[in-house]
């Protein structure tokens, strides 16, 4: 079982024709509401590929927290640990979306953000075979690690260079003590800079856009190329990559065959508006995976 410990939202999504620039302005239209957060988003993906999971949680106790907890459910997700605070709103994420596809975040805290550390008791992790995380609150990071290492649990951490505090010493003793560590370009740059990832430290995983994605451990580099999609919503991709690499691992998967899975599982949640709403079963990605390997080979460049 995947246990998943964050954030759950609802994504409010705008059309723009290009993003705004520094104290620039442009206009827009309304696109509608979606459920998202990133651990939530992990969890619906691994659930959605066959892998059980559960999710610690906060929502407000607004219509919009239950909407997006029974969506969860109805999935098949196990929220019997996330909890509704009384007179609070569920946090908001705004999203800006061209119609390439690429996109913009503001997040409208509350609140109802992130589960206080204090609600991952022992319990929470019976029965879970891997641990995924986010660097949203430092506090509830950390105390995910400390109870993950006592019931001998592995942890995948998902960062971001907005999750990069001023002071970031407590994030650099922490990520040692992770199993796994998922960034995007932009964070794998940066991470080099805040520490210097080793042998002793979490295998990294890198998602590098329509250059596919790339695996580093201290004994190997894997790289498995991008799937070549247009998309109409790329929000949430890279937490559908996470839990279908997670899932295709606690399956037995080898890295380099998660690695591709996730590939083309993320590809497909491009596909609809809204983080969840295209994220695809086992059946379709394997499909996928199969007209790719059918596919005859390009041909060979003129230029010489």
């Amino acid at each position: 079982m995947l246990l998943c410990i964050g954030d759950i939202d609802l994504d409010r999504m705008i059309a723009v024709e290009r993003l705004p620039a520094f104290d620039g302005k442009v206009s827009g239209r309304p696109l509608g509401d979606w459920p998202g957060g990133m651990a939530a988003n992990v969890a619906m993906a691994a659930q959605r590929l066959g892998a059980p999971t559960r999710l610690l949680g906060l929502v407000g106790d607004d219509p919009a927290g239950g909407q997006v907890l029974a969506g969860l459910a109805g999935a098949g997700v196990d929220v019997s640990r996330c909890r509704s605070l009384a007179g609070c709103a569920t946090f908001t994420s705004l999203v800006f979306l061209t119609d390439t596809g690429e996109k913009a975040l503001v997040r409208v805290e509350t609140p109802a953000f992130m589960p206080d550390p204090a609600d991952i008791t022992p319990d929470v992790m019976d029965g879970a075979s891997y641990v995924h995380i986010s660097y949203g609150s430092p506090a509830l990071a950390r105390a995910a690690v400390d109870r993950a290492a006592e019931a001998g649990v592995p942890v995948a951490m998902d960062l971001e260079l907005a999750d990069i505090p001023a002071h970031a010493d407590a994030l650099v003793r922490l990520l040692p003590r992770l199993d796994l560590l998922f960034v995007n370009r932009s964070m794998r740059a940066a991470l080099d800079e805040l520490w210097c990832p080793g042998e002793n430290g979490p295998a990294l995983v890198t998602t590098l856009g329509r250059d596919g994605a790339r695996y580093e451990d201290g004994a190997q580099s894997l790289h498995a190329p991008g799937i070549a999609v247009t998309p109409k919503d790329t929000t949430g991709a890279g937490d559908c990559f996470a839990g279908a690499f997670l899932s295709a691992r606690m399956a037995g998967a080898p890295v380099q065959g998660a690695l591709a899975f996730a590939n083309a599982a993320a590809a497909l949640s491009t596909r609809a508006f809204g983080a969840q709403a295209a994220l695809p079963t086992r059946p379709e990605v394997d499909a996928l995976r199969a007209r790719i390997a059918a596919a005859p080979p390009a041909a060979p460049s003129d230029n010489t």
